[in-house]
Formats: C-alpha cells, sequence, structure tokens
C-alpha cells in the first residue's frame, strides 16, 4: 500500500523530519533534513518541507555554541574528534564552502559558556538560501557529532542553537544571517571522456598518446590520473598522477611494459568523486625489432659447387657463393 501525504498548511521542520526519518528507517539519532522542493513520484509519499517558517525562541544566552570543525560525508574517510569542549571557537572570516560527496554529513560542535543547569538540548537549524531558517532536531546533546541526512544535493547552511537546563538559549538564527557553517554536497563524479588513445609508431615507438575530456563543477586543479593494467577489471597502475585537464598526454612507455594493456583515464573533483573511462580494447605494444642472418646452407645432399663471381661483379659487392648442382 502507498501512502500519499499533504501537508495543507506549512509544518515544523521537526514534524517533516520525524516523518522521513520513520519511512527512510534513518539510525536512531540522525537527523533528516528534506530539500526545500520535492519533486515526487507518483505513488511516493509527498511532503512539502516548511522552510522559511521558525519559531521564536527566548533571546538569553547563557549558552553559547558554534559549529568548529570540518564536515565530512561518509566517503570521504575522514574522521574527527568530537563531543563537547568547555571552549568556543574563535572567531574566523566568512566561512567558505566545504563540498562532501555523500549526503550523510557530521557537524561537528563545540558548547561554551555553561551554567550550573546544564546543557538540555541542542538544535540544528538549516537553510538553503542564506535566508530563510528551519529547526530539525531539539534532542539532548550526543556524546559525538549531529549525524545529519540531506534529501539532496546542493547548498547547505547549518547552525546550532544550544539550551540550558532551565530552558534558556543561545538566539535562534533570524531572517539573512549567516550560516555557522556551509556545507555543499556534491555526489556527481566527472564526466570523462577518452577520445583517442594510440601507441606509437616508426620513429615514435615506444610512446603512448592519449586524448580525453573530462568535466565537473567543481574539478580539481590537477585532477587527472592515466593508469594501465593487463586486465580490463585490474588491478589498475597509475602511470602518471597529478596532470592538468588539458587533454592530453604524450607518455614514454618504460621498457617492461606488457605486450598488450588497457589504459584508463581518472578525473577527480573536490569533493573527492572520481568519473574514470577505459579503452574497450587492449593496447598493444612490441618495441623489438627482429634482425635475421644466414649461418649456413643446406643442399638438401646434392653436390655443391663453388661459383666464382668474374671481378666485375666483386668490384660491385657480389663475392664468392656456393650453390647446388643439378644435373
Amino acid at each position: 500500500m502507498r501512502i500519499r501525504l499533504w501537508t495543507a498548511i506549512l509544518v515544523s521542520g521537526l514534524a517533516v523530519a520525524g516523518v522521513l526519518a520513520t519511512i527512510c528507517r534513518v539510525p536512531a539519532g540522525e537527523i533528516i533534513v528534506p530539500a526545500v522542493a520535492l519533486v515526487p513520484e507518483k505513488g511516493d509519499i509527498e511532503v512539502l518541507p516548511a522552510i522559511g517558517t521558525s519559531t521564536t525562541l527566548p533571546s538569553i544566552a547563557p549558552v553559547q555554541a558554534k559549529m568548529c570543525s570540518g564536515v565530512v560525508g561518509s566517503g570521504l574517510g575522514v574522521n574527527f574528534d568530537s563531543g563537547l569542549t568547555g571552549s568556543i571557537c574563535a572567531e574566523s572570516p566568512p566561512i567558505p564552502t566545504t563540498l562532501v560527496n555523500s549526503r550523510r554529513v557530521h557537524l561537528n560542535f563545540a558548547i561554551s559558556e555553561v551554567g550550573p543547569s546544564g546543557v538540555s538540548s541542542v538544535e540544528l537549524w538549516a537553510t538553503r538560501d542564506g535566508k530563510s531558517w528551519q529547526r530539525y532536531s531539539n534532542e539532548p546533546p550526543p556524546s559525538g557529532p549531529l549525524v545529519v541526512h540531506v534529501a539532496e544535493e546542493g547548498l547547505y547552511g547549518f547552525s546550532i542553537v544550544v539550551r540550558n537546563g532551565l530552558g534558556l538559549a543561545s538566539p535562534a538564527p533570524k531572517h539573512g544571517e549567516a550560516p555557522q557553517m556551509w556545507i555543499e554536497v556534491d555526489e556527481t563524479k566527472p564526466v570523462v571522456k577518452m577520445t583517442e588513445c594510440h601507441v606509437g609508431k616508426g620513429p615514435d615507438a615506444g610512446m603512448l598518446y592519449v586524448n580525453w575530456e573530462a568535466t565537473d563543477l567543481h574539478m580539481k586543479d590537477k585532477p587527472i590520473t592515466i593508469c594501465t593494467s593487463k586486465s580490463k577489471d585490474g588491478p589498475w597502475t597509475p602511470a602518471v598522477t597529478g596532470l592538468p585537464n588539458t587533454g592530453k598526454m604524450d607518455w614514454t612507455m618504460p621498457k617492461d611494459m606488457p605486450y598488450e594493456f588497457y589504459v584508463r583515464v581518472e578525473a577527480a573533483d573536490r569533493a573527492g568523486n572520481v568519473g574514470q573511462v577505459t579503452t574497450h580494447e587492449p593496447m598493444k605494444v612490441d618495441t623489438c625489432r627482429p634482425r635475421g642472418t644466414i649461418i649456413s646452407v643446406d643442399a638438401e645432399g646434392k653436390p655443391l659447387t663453388k661459383l666464382t663471381v668474374p671481378s666485375e661483379a666483386n668490384q660491385k659487392g657480389m663475392a664468392n657463393f656456393i650453390i647446388g648442382w643439378t644435373r
């Protein structure tokens, strides 16, 4: 049975996140941040999140909090120390956007100026446009970072609000207020095409020529890696790394290059996504130039006759030789 849920009025971000968490079976303690505009398919659950609505909270702020460490998507393989600390992070210039390649991110935070009543809850607020804000979590402080699931690729701004044991809290973000941290989720791999790949011949023997096209919104400065393998399924050995995206490489192959090998072009973006393309057929290389020398004569058991070439022929570079004579 399919469920179709519409909200006729603006609902709180907490309610939307709760519904999505139940449907998607997100692990307990993790937070879902839906997209500003969900494009439903027929039969899917349709929820209209109320990005832009906010709950007025007390402006008294005995407790201060800030997100201060990096944000990491699970695909990047980076770990951060997390938890509550007794010092607030230093003020810094406008925070640049942090790129991640996963919709599941860890928000590390620090809390300071904690009074005798302690901390009762940590609220997570999110914005997509830097203007409208919505609250998505109001839970006791976790033992580690806030784990957030975002609904789609794109830009997200996050701030946290902390309440003390008596319910007093730091100010909630206002309309137009900048977030404590910007995150851009980019799960799209670079698009890579190999336009040409061949082994040099003649005076270019021993050279490999590779041409490619690679595009991405967040491409690294030197994103290209050229790999080779005896098998199309790998393992792959990097031949050249850290190439600029010029679309062309001329490579002098080592002498121990296998007779047949496949070529792969990889392109990496700043979020950690890697796109690739591999030759359909193996390249073949053989730089050896076979040479032959006549070492004897086999007359097949017939008498041999020594033929003397006239001196005029000797002057033209011909020498005496032996031929088989047939009667």
